[in-house]
């Protein structure tokens, strides 16, 4: 992309495909605005609607007092739109391709690179639900080696960050220490009975490595949550219940780590707490069901006075989650939290 500042708001409603409650969910509704930011602020350049009823709208800005470099960052950007703008005499006309759906925009990542790049990179987000059985098994090494959902195929996602990434490998293993203060090191080998590969811990002075399978839960998960984290491939990561089998002194160290990592985007799912302990008011988000609808909140909108209880008052996330106060929080009649 160009060396120019975009802002993207992409929107989707959901409803029953067939109508019926009991049908599988389809997008009925689709919107994707892309903001730039230039000496006059942030401007809407782009809006692409899809609806299940009519065609695809596309509506652009007027580039008339556009700068140089901006229209040459925007035509980088919207490439085919922009072509056909240029082409034709009338700027609210424009010729889409012809394979273009009825509703949905996916194929416009075709001719708009910008649409095309928003679309690969949300392809990457993840969602772990982490078990030390799965991240136990061996490993099977592969070019592109990804961790799955629970945890299978950590040991081959190990030995491609540390051939591959090894600053990033580096502070895993920095955040393992943490862990284990006595670990030297953490490598992989073929594993003599499947094949695949397998985790090896080593300790000073601890005589042979130990295996995957003879560390404890609390280790093979932390290292699992670690890779999850530091993985630069996942600009949303998202881990539900990250304090199963750690440590609380370990899970505060995760939580720092949470928040160093300043190019991706980390979501936490949780009832726990110790975990709630550790969190901010503005780190808060609240999500539950009302009237057989889910709802989410920042917790700072929910209850504005968390903030002042916290820092002003001394108590923590929990005490306020816990106290009754929100009944977005509290499970019954209309909420549950």
């Amino acid at each position: 992309m160009p060396n120019l500042a975009f802002s993207i708001e992409h929107s989707f409603t959901i409803k029953p495909a067939s109508g019926s409650s009991a049908s599988d969910y389809a997008v009925s509704r689709e919107t994707f605005k892309v903001h730039s930011e230039h000496e006059d602020g942030w401007k809407e350049i782009l809006s692409l609607t899809g609806d299940a009823s009519s065609e695809p709208q596309v509506s652009m800005i007027s580039t008339t007092g556009l700068a140089d470099d901006v229209m040459e960052a925007y035509r980088d950007a919207l490439g085919y739109l922009w072509r056909e703008r240029e082409s034709s005499t009338q700027d609210e006309l424009f010729s889409l391709p012809a394979t273009q759906p009825a509703s949905g925009l996916d194929s416009l990542s075709i001719p708009f690179p910008i649409f095309r790049e928003f679309r690969n990179r949300m392809s990457f987000i993840q969602a772990y639900r982490l078990n030390p059985s799965s991240c136990r098994k061996p490993g099977a090494l592969t070019p592109n080696a990804s961790l799955d959902s629970g945890g299978r195929n950590l040991p081959a996602v190990v030995a491609r960050m540390a051939l591959r990434q090894p600053d990033v490998w580096q502070r895993v293993m920095a955040g393992m220490r943490h862990i284990m203060s006595g670990l030297e090191d953490i490598s992989t080998e073929p594993s003599p009975d499947s094949g695949g590969l397998v985790l090896k811990f080593h300790e000073k002075g601890g005589g042979r490595p130990w295996f995957a399978r003879e560390v404890s839960d609390g280790t093979i998960q932390a290292l699992a949550l670690l890779i999850a984290l530091h993985d630069k491939r996942r600009p949303i990561v998202l881990i539900e219940e990250p304090e199963n089998a750690i440590h609380p002194w370990v899970l505060r160290r995760f939580l720092e780590d949470c928040r160093e990592v300043g190019d991706r985007q980390v979501v936490l799912t949780t009832h726990s707490p110790i975990l709630l302990k550790l969190l901010r008011p503005e780190e808060v988000v609240l999500l539950w069901r009302a009237s057989g609808k889910s709802h989410i909140k920042p917790l700072v909108k929910a209850m504005p006075e968390a903030h002042d209880l916290y820092y002003e008052k001394g108590f923590d996330v929990f005490d306020v989650y816990d106290s009754g106060l929100i009944p977005q929080s509290l499970p019954g009649n209309e909420a549950e939290g």
